[in-house]
């Protein structure tokens, strides 16, 4: 009889936090695709970005760096899945023609930011720190005027 009360509770309980709290039972609010679009974008040059940098010390101190899979498979995976999401977030600002044309160009300038992750293999951590920094405020530039479009 103890445990059948528990079970009620519980279930009780459950439906009732369902009820007042909908938002809780099913995690966090969903984002726009704008938004998923941008976080998955910045995600990803930092991640790939970490998988150069690696290489680069190790290319530094000779030894040999398996570039496909410290770097390569990042960006193949991102440019995949960045055209998916940009065509979502592309979808969401259909009909304002200022808006399409600066998410256009900040998705050209985020893949060029991508293909420029690989790093040349004479290239110094100072150096590519500097190429991948002026990338990132052309991309802040960019989602910026995008913002300011839509």
């Amino acid at each position: 009889m103890r445990r059948l009360r528990k079970c009620l509770f519980a279930v009780i309980f459950g439906a009732c936090a369902a009820i007042l709290f909908p938002n809780w039972a099913q995690g966090a609010e969903k984002i726009s695709a704008e938004q998923e679009f941008r976080e998955f974008t910045d995600y990803n040059l930092t991640i790939c970005g970490t998988g150069a940098r690696r290489a680069i010390n190790a290319w530094r101190s000779g030894r040999l760096v398996n570039e496909q899979y410290e770097f390569g498979d990042c960006i193949a995976e991102a440019r995949v899945e960045g055209k998916k999401l940009y065509a979502a977030a592309l979808a969401e600002v259909n009909g304002k023609a200022p808006a399409e044309t600066a998410l256009k160009e900040y998705f050209a300038t985020w893949l060029t930011a991508l293909a420029s992750v690989k790093p040349n293999s004479y290239e110094t951590i100072g150096a590519y720190n500097d190429r991948q920094s002026d990338f990132a405020a052309k991309i802040e530039l960019m989602w910026n005027k995008f913002e300011l479009e839509n």
